[in-house]
């Protein structure tokens, strides 16, 4: 693939996509509250920038920053702040990718996880932007809070990857961190293993914290990662 090279529109120190550079251009464009409509027509046309972690094949020459070949084409990364990453089989850069849906990912890209249940009790997981967590569920739907450079938006991202944007309202009933059941507890085990070839997982701690469900007025509890302040 090829990608874009350091230039006034990628940031310093960055790796940027090709892809990335028009978008990134146009969201940082935005006013400081856009209106919902505008960030939907961003949305719909360029993706929304949502954090995620890059595994890439790590260069010869680390000195010469040479961009990877498998640098995905709508991500802006860094080198990753957490000093375990350095251990990795891969080069591990944190940024941003922009992004319609939660599916069919590059296989690069790793999102954050999530794990929990359905009001019949039924496990589910979800992909989610990496870092983060829900201040609210709607059934089976994840509401997020996301910041791309002082603006904010909300997107609401269902089991098979589906984004929508709009707005909601915490009301006073925020997530609050509570010890794992043990089904949720074991999951968070098998999952900070790590794929055997990157030698160093990206999670280092898995955590689970009640959220408030719109939909049946009561909080679920979920698991999450950590990977590093």
């Amino acid at each position: 693939m090829k990608a874009a090279p350091l230039g006034p529109a990628c940031p310093a120190n960055a790796w940027c996509g090709e892809q990335a550079l028009k978008a990134n251009e146009a969201w940082r464009e935005l006013p400081s509250n856009p209106p919902l409509r505008t960030i939907n027509q961003l949305g719909q046309k360029y993706g929304f920038p949502l954090p995620f972690w890059a595994l890439l094949q790590k260069p010869a020459d680390a000195e010469t920053r040479a961009i990877p070949n498998d640098l995905p084409a709508n991500f802006i990364g860094w080198d990753s702040p957490c000093s375990h990453h350095q251990k990795n089989a891969h080069l591990v850069l944190k940024g941003y990718s922009f992004q319609k849906e939660l599916k069919n990912l590059p296989s690069s890209l790793q999102a954050g996880k999530a794990y929990g249940t359905s009001a019949h009790g039924q496990n589910l997981s979800w992909l989610i932007p990496a870092g983060e967590t829900p201040i609210l569920r709607e059934g089976n739907h994840l509401i997020f809070t996301l910041d791309f450079e002082g603006k904010y938006f909300h997107i609401k991202v269902d089991p098979q990857g589906k984004i929508m944007h709009g707005q909601w309202q915490l009301d006073g009933r925020r997530p609050r961190e509570v010890k794992c059941p043990e089904a949720l507890r074991q999951q968070g085990q098998k999952e900070l293993a790590g794929p055997a070839d990157q030698n160093q997982p990206i999670f280092q701690e898995s955590f689970c914290k009640e959220i408030w469900d719109l939909t049946t007025n009561s909080y679920q509890t979920m698991l999450f990662f950590w990977a590093c302040d």
